[in-house]
């Protein structure tokens, strides 16, 4: 956004050609842009100070706003902005991964975001597919989220009719505009030109391209020039060449965006989306640790009384995960979620039980005290219980509805009974109003006397048996001691 930089020179270069070219954007960006423009930081050496490109990307923002009225006015329509669905999701690899509510959230925002982002407005949602093909579930779910238009490979559809430039797809959801961008005018704009050269050679190309398609068509021809990919680096002079060319070439007129739409549609019969384009999506593996993401998320939220104040930032956060940008760079993708989870974890570590160490019942059964501690800046409800390790060894019920104010802590006893005298680990387990476990449990021990008294009885009891036995047994060796003496006795007495 700084002079000269990519997104710069694309906005000095819209400015100049008003109502001969048409604007995309990335909500994501826009309202990046307009945060930065309030200030930022960066980290340097992992230590975080004021970034000093405010009034630039300020700057980037005001040009941007006056090439988008330009470019409205000469079109003679409100907008000419049109936005992607937010971060630029991959759609194909979102609904495969489950994750078709992150696709909608992200269509259906975009244009809000927009708007609260630059105040300029919208004329429509386009998701402009990686590589230029979507399947036919992801049309669908497009349709059905409300996105209007999509550009597409004009290679990634059957049509009835020979090169068109758009096409109309049927769905069950409803009906998607497809812009289909010709590929070899695409391969033009985003090939590195890196001598003036390079530049003529590129702009006769494209002459003598567009030349041969005016000449094969039996009435005027319509074609798409554009990048396939959103994040392209254009040559800023050959781009000025061919936008001029455009207006000086007999055979060429440049059409708004919105002129083509209204023209007459080619019906599109199939979309080609094979092993290849499957390959390019973001992976499977990766997709799921984003699920995970997104389930810890729900988790936490479910808890708090204010779930918009956090969830928010934290949604749109995990949403910037899906980006198809991380097809070409996976590194940054898997940054980003790793940073989203940590710093998810610090906020839900801050719901937690204090309670550790051991506790000792009288008998096998008995009440556990547990406190439970809230820092969030906001009250939060939630349900907990005690999980014996292993589980069989404890009884005991869950406690519901426990409401934690803001900074503060709660003590609550929980009815528990011990099966078995040895110690027993216990978890805290921390669950959502719902039931679902939430975050990391904390842990005590729980002891109970009930079988060592018994094992005392049973050992006195024993010893009691024992000593009766052995009583019993030298009174009964005495009294036949003393009776055989007696009968000695008698005997010699009969003898005398």
């Amino acid at each position: 956004m700084s002079p000269g930089g990519r997104l710069d020179s694309l906005v000095q270069l819209g400015a100049k050609f008003p109502g001969q070219v048409s604007w995309f954007a990335d909500p994501d960006l826009l309202q990046a842009a307009s945060a930065m423009a309030q200030g930022y930081l960066v980290q340097e050496n992992g230590i975080p100070v004021v970034g000093d490109q405010s009034a630039a990307i300020s700057n980037w923002l005001t040009s941007l706003r006056s090439a988008l009225d330009e470019s409205a006015a000469a079109s003679g329509v409100e907008s000419q902005l049109r936005v992607l669905p937010y971060a630029d999701i991959d759609a194909t690899a979102a609904r495969r991964a489950d994750l078709a509510t992150e696709l909608i959230r992200a269509v259906t925002q975009a244009p809000i975001i927009s708007r609260a982002a630059i105040g300029t407005p919208v004329a429509g949602t386009t998701y402009w597919a990686p590589g230029g093909r979507i399947d036919e579930d992801t049309a669908e779910l497009l349709a059905s989220a409300g996105a209007t238009t999509v550009a597409l490979s004009a290679r990634a559809v059957t049509t009835s009719s020979n090169a068109p430039a758009i096409a109309s797809i049927s769905t069950p959801a409803g009906t998607l505009n497809a812009l289909l961008i010709d590929p070899v005018l695409a391969n033009l704009l985003t090939t590195p030109k890196t001598s003036a050269n390079d530049i003529i050679l590129a702009r006769q190309q494209f002459l003598a391209e567009t030349a041969l398609l005016s000449t094969s068509s039996t009435g005027a021809a319509h074609v798409v020039a554009a990048p396939l990919d959103v994040r392209w680096a254009p040559n800023s002079q050959l781009l000025s060449d061919l936008l001029s060319a455009s207006t000086t070439a007999p055979w060429l007129s440049a059409k708004s965006l919105d002129e083509l739409l209204a023209s007459e549609k080619t019906l599109g019969q199939k979309l080609n989306y094979g092993q290849i384009a499957k390959n390019a999506e973001l992976p499977t593996a990766y997709l799921q640790q984003v699920s995970k993401a997104q389930a810890r998320l729900q988790q936490f939220v479910a808890i708090l009384d204010d779930p918009a104040l956090v969830s928010v930032s934290f949604t749109q956060a995990i949403t910037r995960t899906l980006s198809a940008a991380w097809r070409s760079a996976p590194l940054t993708g898997k940054d980003l979620l790793k940073q989203i989870n940590s710093e998810l974890g610090k906020q839900m570590s801050q719901v937690h039980a204090l309670s550790k160490g051991t506790i000792t019942f009288s008998g096998d059964a008995g009440r556990v005290p547990i406190t439970l501690a809230n820092d969030l800046d906001q009250n939060v409800t939630v349900s907990m219980q005690l999980v014996g390790v292993p589980a069989v060894r404890l009884e005991s019920p869950p406690v519901t509805n426990i409401v934690i104010e803001a900074g503060h802590k709660v003590s609550v006893e929980v009815e528990a009974r011990v099966i078995g005298g040895d110690p027993l680990p216990v978890n805290i387990q921390i669950l959502t109003p719902d039931g679902a476990k939430y975050g990391v449990p904390s842990g005590i021990t729980l002891t109970s006397t009930a079988y060592s008294r018994a094992a005392g009885w049973v050992v006195g009891a024993a010893f009691l048996a024992i000593l009766i036995f052995v009583v019993v047994g030298v009174t009964r060796r005495i009294w036949k001691a003393q009776r055989s003496q007696t009968s000695t006795k008698s005997s010699d007495t009969v003898s005398s």
